[in-house]
């Protein structure tokens, strides 16, 4: 049954508070590593240079060629791509609602969402393309979407492809997407490196094991404890449940967002890279009758709202409490951050 028209005015006033309470992070933080690792790349590619052949980056391709088309038409800006990153999200809300039809997803996504990692990240693009292929209506256009996926990031790519070809494939909707990429790399003689870089190079670098972390296992001797245990298996507890409860909840959106986030899951199972995925799993909770959801939402929520405050940003910076010292960058841009910084 499809929302009364009336019931997209709660999801509108959501939409402008989630706008606003992001706003006051976007410029928050400075990592040059991650962050600056992303911006280079377009940069390159916004002033011609060609991917994998005159510069290196290890992700598949879409990340440059969004950043750096925008960076064509803003010149080097680390905040028109943290802003890129809010709009990001505004849609990806309105996914959550548009498949589930409850307000409770964008709610969790309010706090869990663009502020847990506020600069353009592949991650965030790629929830983006996995809700909109499980969102389309049409088979081609699912077919579009997950192969967008792969071009932002090769294993959520390979889990919503799978996805879409176990839900009725569109052959058509997953190649549109390479043709004028391969027609890029061809054309500038970087195709073998662009297939080296993409498939065998990533291959080797995760078979040797860098990124990974171990999973870590419960532990309740005291809150602190209890907190990231329930963090770590409360998303395994809530993808279990909803394969026994198959009969009740349709398998299509149990499919998408179970695989992309078990598919993110391992090597890298650290807080950080955990907190990215923890979203593609809100729809679950949004397809539960509601005095089920609201039951879940209050500790989910809760955790997010915690980690975002008291947690380091990025990981390992001082958390966003302390990040208020101003600094200009790019000679136009104000910047808050930590007194190291």
């Amino acid at each position: 049954m499809k929302p009364h028209s009336s019931s997209w005015l709660p999801l509108s006033l959501l939409l402008i508070l989630s706008f606003a309470f992001w706003l006051l992070f976007f410029n928050r933080g400075l990592t040059v590593h991650d962050e600056g690792y992303i911006l280079d790349a377009a940069w390159r590619f916004a002033q011609g240079q060609v991917i994998y052949q005159d510069f290196f980056i290890q992700y598949t391709p879409g990340s440059v060629f969004l950043l750096g088309s925008i960076f064509k038409l803003t010149g080097p800006s680390i905040l028109a791509g943290r802003l890129l990153m809010i709009f990001t999200g505004l849609i990806i809300s309105w996914l959550f609602y548009r498949i589930t039809h409850s307000l409770i997803p964008s709610l969790l996504f309010l706090v869990w969402g663009i502020p847990q990692l506020n600069f353009p990240w592949p991650t965030w693009v790629t929830l983006l393309f996995m809700l909109a292929s499980l969102a389309a209506k049409s088979k081609f256009w699912s077919g579009f979407f997950a192969t967008l996926t792969f071009l932002f990031k090769p294993n959520f790519g390979i889990a919503v492809i799978i996805a879409h070809l176990l839900t009725g494939a569109s052959l058509a909707g997953l190649l549109l997407p390479l043709v004028p990429v391969i027609a890029y790399f061809i054309t500038r003689h970087a195709f073998i490196s662009a297939l080296d870089t993409i498939f065998a190079f990533n291959f080797r670098y995760a078979s040797l094991g860098i990124m990974a972390t171990s999973f870590p296992f419960p532990d309740f001797t005291s809150i602190k404890d209890i907190g990231k245990s329930f963090f770590y298996y409360f998303p395994l507890t809530l993808i279990s449940l909803s394969v026994l409860n198959l009969r009740k909840l349709h398998p299509k959106p149990l499919l998408f967002c179970g695989l992309f986030f078990l598919v993110g899951l391992r090597p890298t199972t650290d807080i950080l890279h955990v907190s990215l995925i923890y979203p593609a799993l809100f729809p679950l909770i949004g397809l539960l009758r509601p005095k089920y959801a609201w039951i879940l939402f209050i500790p989910v929520f809760s955790l997010g709202l915690f980690k975002l405050y008291a947690k380091p940003y990025t990981g390992f910076e001082a958390p966003y409490l302390r990040q208020n010292h101003p600094i200009t960058v790019l000679g136009r841009e104000t910047l808050l951050v930590d007194d190291r910084a």
